[in-house]
């Protein structure tokens, strides 16, 4: 929460412009009560899973959990453009992640950075919702691992809003700078992708089915998804 305040700060509040270089430490200052409770929470929650048994350490060397992180931002960005292939559970691919899989999207996700960066300025919205989304992930993008999955539609909720503020800003500008067809484009976007998203919610309706058609026999919690309508 504190460094989603601070990009607040630098969009749509331009809090940065109205302070001196050496004042912008009180914007900082001002959000330290909030950076404690942020502190206190992660070791609440740290040690509750670990009492849990739901931390796996030792089955997740750091290697495969910062592999699996920087594929699963893609991931979690391909699945907000275009929400298809959606589950309940994702099973971790452990160590079948290729190295180069992992660098490449590392890769692209720097690139990604430094260009929404460099338009800070021009369309400062840009560095703000990017900045969002990969921000908001880091407690639960797997860098400690908690249960068996690689990565839940659920954990995106709060991210996702980062690509939603971007994609709600460029329309606007768009609207403003009479681009139309940036704007159809755009209308034609959201459209397409609730039509996706209608057709999933038939399929969630059904915890069963969904897991014998989306899971597979592989997958660890198959058996015990498929047997919920029955509790």
């Amino acid at each position: 929460l504190p460094f989603v305040l601070l990009l607040v700060d630098f969009w749509p509040l331009e809090r940065y412009g109205r302070f001196k270089w050496n004042h912008h430490k009180q914007l900082i200052l001002e959000k330290l009560p909030l950076f404690a409770l942020a502190a206190g929470s992660v070791w609440a929650t740290l040690k509750a899973q670990g009492v849990e048994g739901a931390l796996n350490p030792a089955s997740f060397p750091l290697q495969l959990r910062l592999e699996n992180a920087v594929l699963s931002y893609l991931r979690y960005l391909g699945k907000i453009f275009w929400p298809a292939k959606l589950t309940i559970a994702y099973p971790h691919p452990r160590w079948s992640i290729q190295l180069w899989e992992a660098a490449l999207a590392g890769l692209l996700l720097a690139v990604i950075t430094v260009l929404v960066l460099r338009e800070r300025k021009r369309r400062s919205y840009l560095a703000v919702g990017w900045l969002y989304f990969l921000g908001t992930l880091v407690p639960v993008i797997g860098l400690v691992q908690v249960g068996s999955q690689a990565m839940a539609d659920r954990y995106a909720y709060i991210p996702m809003m980062g690509i939603l503020f971007i994609r709600g800003a460029q329309a606007g500008h768009s609207y403003r700078s009479r681009e139309l067809l940036g704007t159809h484009l755009g209308g034609v976007d959201n459209a397409a992708r609730k039509l996706l998203g209608r057709r999933h919610c038939s399929v969630f309706a059904c915890p069963g089915r969904h897991f014998r058609e989306q899971c597979g026999p592989r997958c660890p919690r198959a058996g015990s998804g498929a047997g919920w309508p029955a509790r």
